[in-house]
């Protein structure tokens, strides 16, 4: 059975969560830090992220709880007759939810709304790809 998730705009109090599932997995648990309470950092980083309209952190919800979280970046680029262009970063999935789909729900999403600005996509891939996979 495939997960639906919905999906919509971080607030200050999924900042929790967001940063438990970015800790929990192989790359997260080299970089990120998870205590309660969370390091000031990651709130100074959030309110950032909101206060600026080409930044969006999107949580995916699963029967009310925060499931997965992706950030996109909106970029303006003299390339491409001076197009936009979408990055979509720090995509993770809870545990809970991993292999039903919530992660391509997730993608998917996050290009529909850089279809929705009028970007172009772009997705880079690290060499860890096989610990990137299992995010999803």
């Amino acid at each position: 059975m495939e997960a639906i998730i919905e999906c919509r705009s971080a607030v200050s109090s999924d900042l929790e969560a967001v940063v438990s599932m970015l800790a929990d997995d192989v790359l997260g648990k080299e970089r990120e830090q998870y205590v309660v309470p969370l390091l000031e950092s990651y709130r100074h980083a959030f309110e950032a992220i909101e206060a600026d309209p080409n930044n969006e952190l999107i949580v995916a919800c699963y029967k009310g709880e925060v499931v997965g979280v992706q950030q996109l970046t909106f970029t303006p680029y003299i390339t491409h007759q001076g197009g936009w262009r979408a990055t979509i970063e720090g995509v993770r999935t809870s545990l809970s939810i991993r292999g039903k789909g919530s992660g391509s729900e997730l993608i998917t999403w996050g290009i529909e709304r850089a279809k929705e600005r009028q970007c172009h996509l772009r997705c880079d891939r690290k060499a860890k790809s096989s610990a990137k996979l299992a995010r999803y």
